[in-house]
């Protein structure tokens, strides 16, 4: 007993409480951490080849298309691992081929804006099956494009892009 006649047991179970406490509260301030982490991205059916990361990064920078501006590591990680991400960085170098963007934009913001046009928030995974439409790839890149040159936006996907030279 202590002097206010409680036992021990109980000024225990009340330091454990915060203890307890702090991984709920971390664990219920970001949930979409479960579906990033539990997405099911092993049980997908869509088959996709990936090139090595250093081909894909040079193709897409052939385009200006860059990967991140300051997650760099983490795109060139996922290009390497992601379904989702190795599948929009094929589709990207597809609707580029022997064209480039006037000025780079990153490959994270357009899978941003590719997302959005499915409902999906930032953390949300797409899984790589849905990476397939180039109409919503056009409008992610031109809608990437507006949000990075504000002070250039453009109307169409057709006039940010030009032939390579």
């Amino acid at each position: 007993m202590t002097k206010n006649g409680a036992d021990n047991k109980s000024g225990l179970l009340r330091q454990a409480v915060p203890l307890v406490g702090i991984p709920l509260i971390v664990a219920s301030s970001a949930p979409w951490w479960f579906n990033a982490l539990f997405s099911g991205k092993k049980h997908e059916t869509v088959q996709v080849v990936a090139a090595p990361a250093p081909i894909v990064e040079r193709q897409l920078l052939d385009a200006n298309v860059t990967l991140s501006d300051g997650l760099e590591a983490d795109v060139r990680e996922w290009l390497r691992n992601d379904p989702a991400y190795i599948a929009l960085a094929n589709q990207c170098i597809q609707l580029l081929a022997g064209k480039r963007v006037i000025d780079v934009i990153p490959l994270d913001v357009i899978a941003s804006e590719y997302k959005k046009q499915f409902g999906y928030g930032y953390g949300q995974y797409l899984p790589a099956s849905k990476f397939g439409d180039q109409e919503k790839l056009r409008i992610a890149i031109l809608n990437t494009w507006n949000g990075r040159y504000p002070d250039n936006k453009k109307n169409n996907y057709d006039d940010l892009v030009q032939r390579r030279p």
